[in-house]
């Protein structure tokens, strides 16, 4: 695994959680490449976009049928 010479800034975090939410199949694979890496921040933003992405995964088929669902039914 290579190691990051710069640390992540706060606004590529940002950036990096907001597409997580979004895109979740970025977000997991992102998490586990980051996971994967020796340094602490780059895994604690691995594990968070990772679970950002497995939790939107799952919430976002089921928040969509209910959206759908309201919407034809009324």
């Amino acid at each position: 695994m290579a190691e990051f010479a710069e640390p992540i800034s706060a606004r590529k975090r940002v950036l990096l959680y907001m597409t997580s939410f979004l895109i979740p199949l970025f977000g997991v694979v992102l998490g586990v490449k980051y996971m994967a890496e020796k340094d602490s921040t780059h895994r604690s933003v691995g594990i968070r976009c990772l679970a950002l992405g497995a939790v939107c995964l799952f919430v976002m088929p089921t928040l969509i049928s209910v959206l759908l669902y309201v919407s034809v039914l009324g």
